[in-house]
């Protein structure tokens, strides 16, 4: 398989305007799964 290229909208400093990036992750191994998400109405992780 190939690797995945997502799109995600990160801020790396307080202050710093948010931008979206690009990143490129391996795909699930035999024993883990991917999520798919359509639609986040709002998301804060840190």
């Amino acid at each position: 398989m190939r690797a995945w290229c997502l799109r995600w909208y990160a801020c790396w400093g307080i202050g710093e305007a948010g931008k979206v990036e690009e990143i490129q992750v391996e795909p699930p191994k035999a024993s883990e799964v991917g999520v798919k998400m359509l639609y986040v109405r709002q998301s804060l992780s840190h």
